[in-house]
């Protein structure tokens, strides 16, 4: 074959990584056949493929350690997203090589753990992971009984830090507590909303919204944007109660909030209910909030009050924008998506008077439909059997 130019090689990979027709684990295919038909497009490849990386094992973890010593380039410093996956009995930092290979990724911004006892995880290991200064931590079905190690693995970050996420995670059981004292001060402290910090938590049962709420209280480090998810699986309906509704969310100072509605039509009640329940949460905002753009993140919620929550957020006079995202679910047709969407934007007249409201469809591509997977699928992801 001849050789092409430099450019085009760059420019054929980077419109094949930057592919957004394309799933993930088909762009990380793709990367990879560009890379076996001609070694000319290995380096541009290489950076991509790389770049995020999921762990899962301690046999996994050995298996990369090896490849990345044997191999003459420098692997690991390509690494900028990690996501490990302790789900199994093999855990990843059973191996005596994870702290060596958490240390070589050098230019490491991204991490995300999940089912993690981190009381549990080697002091060698934490220690690793602490050495990082981290643009991004995400918790996944984590378990901490000792929020001072918690507390003292975010702080390590705290010059950094602009996204922290916690889903299905407990904190000292889930106790308001560990949001307060020094520690937690200067660990939280990154998300103070003159840094721009984000505070990402699934709201999976009643217990976690005075945790969320005891966040927000604090005037030292209140975020600047709050993401909050319902999860399909979410015992969120622990909240449909009679005294459900006596457990509203005041936002405070946050600026931005966005809701992620994983909805399925065999769970409408709940979702309805968790929909009037946000709706009461805009009602509470007083005057002088600093409340600027609101997302709901959504699918088939079409029948849904939207015109009451057009009404609460109309009332919020510092709201600046207000978008609706409608994602294309499994068994739905475009023709179906585009008829929600008209329907939405019929019930948001006051929003759309102020010409703050944005109602989009959202393809099955999206990276938010892939919820809970951090970076592109690579070689050693979680698809071992």
């Amino acid at each position: 074959m001849a050789t092409l130019p430099p450019e085009l090689i760059d420019a054929i990979v980077d419109e094949t990584q930057n592919d957004e027709t394309a799933k993930p684990w088909e762009r990380w295919r793709s990367l990879l056949a560009c890379s076996l038909a001609n070694r000319s497009f290995v380096p541009r490849a290489r950076k991509y493929l790389f770049r995020s990386l999921i762990l899962t094992t301690g046999k996994r973890c050995h298996e990369f350690y090896g490849i990345c010593q044997s191999c003459p380039v420098d692997i690991p410093s390509l690494v900028e997203s990690l996501c490990i996956d302790n789900e199994r009995l093999d855990s990843v930092d059973s191996d005596d090589t994870f702290p060596h290979l958490i240390s070589s990724f050098v230019n490491m911004k991204s991490i995300h753990l999940r089912c993690f006892e981190w009381d549990d995880v080697k002091d060698t290991a934490r220690q690793a992971l602490a050495s990082h200064a981290f643009h991004s931590i995400s918790f996944d079905v984590c378990q901490f009984a000792n929020s001072a190690l918690l507390c003292s693995f975010i702080s390590g970050s705290a010059g950094t830090l602009r996204h922290l996420s916690f889903a299905r995670c407990d904190v000292d059981g889930s106790s308001p507590t560990f949001c307060w004292g020094e520690a937690c001060d200067r660990a939280f402290d990154c998300l103070r909303a003159g840094k721009g910090g984000v505070l990402d938590i699934c709201i999976d049962t009643r217990e976690d919204i005075p945790c969320v709420q005891a966040f927000l209280d604090r005037t030292t480090v209140p975020p600047n944007e709050l993401k909050i998810s319902h999860l399909r699986r979410s015992r969120f309906t622990n909240l449909l109660g009679s005294d459900w509704i006596a457990l509203p969310l005041r936002l405070g100072s946050v600026r931005s909030v966005t809701i992620v509605m994983d909805d399925c039509p065999d769970r409408h009640q709940a979702n309805f209910l968790v929909f009037f329940w946000w709706i009461s949460n805009f009602r509470l905002c007083r005057p002088g909030c600093g409340l600027e753009r609101v997302k709901f993140s959504v699918g088939r919620l079409a029948v849904h009050p939207w015109k009451d929550l057009d009404d609460s957020l109309a009332a919020v006079k510092s709201l600046r924008f207000f978008e609706v995202e409608v994602v294309l679910l499994d068994g739905q047709h475009v023709d179906e998506l585009i008829a929600v969407k008209v329907e939405i934007q019929h019930q948001l007249p006051r929003l759309i008077m102020r010409n703050v409201a944005q109602v989009r469809l959202c393809e099955p591509s999206s990276p938010m439909v892939l919820r809970g997977v951090h970076g592109v699928l690579g070689p050693f992801s979680s698809s071992e059997q």
